[in-house]
């Protein structure tokens, strides 16, 4: 399959290596942050392929210095031109291996940036809202003592309840609330 189509290409040319070296995968594996688990399948997946391209390469390059040696002959029999065209579709080839492994290991990075993208708001949204947690309890609270009335809390030191009890009329003022027992205000 050909992704690219290379027109400045000399013989001479030499072969690139990987795209990521696999000492710096393997600390890529060993680093610590939000996307380590995914990073980690993915290198390990890119490290497996490579296992397994590593004999397939070298029997590749075997092979093409064969085919090279075996063309560097057929220079000598004036088939210059074909030698050249032979050579050239060779290095496009191994370019384009590397290029499908950067393809591959770009590919795999976004999907896993997608599926934190996609998490995010699951992980924001399980903020809780204090304000009204609070306020669910105390009036849950003020209705199991069937307590009617008005509760109002603020940051003064000074608390003030105005409630009706039992169909009677009582005032508390609470004063220095920090020190105040919670179970006895309400």
């Amino acid at each position: 399959m050909r992704l690219y189509n290379f027109t400045s290409i000399t013989t001479d040319r030499v072969f690139i290596d990987d795209v990521i070296c696999e000492d710096d995968l393997r600390n890529i594996i060993k680093s610590i942050d939000i996307v380590a688990s995914t990073r980690q399948k993915a290198c390990l997946q890119l490290l497996n392929y490579r296992k397994k391209n590593r004999q397939y390469r070298l029997n590749a390059r075997k092979e093409l210095s064969l085919h090279v040696k075996s063309l560097r002959q057929r220079v000598r029999s004036n088939n210059e031109k074909k030698l050249n065209n032979e050579i050239r579709n060779t290095i496009n080839w191994m370019i384009d291996i590397q290029n499908v492994e950067r393809l591959l290991l770009r590919d795999v990075m976004r999907k896993a940036h997608i599926s934190l993208t996609q998490v995010l708001p699951t992980l924001i949204s399980s903020k809780l809202d204090w304000e009204n947690l609070l306020g669910d309890m105390i009036r849950h609270e003020l209705e199991d003592n069937h307590i009617t009335g008005a509760i109002r809390i603020t940051c003064n030191p000074a608390l003030k309840l105005h409630c009706i009890l039992q169909n009677e009329s009582n005032n508390f003022h609470i004063i220095h609330d920090g020190n105040f027992p919670i179970n006895k205000l309400i």
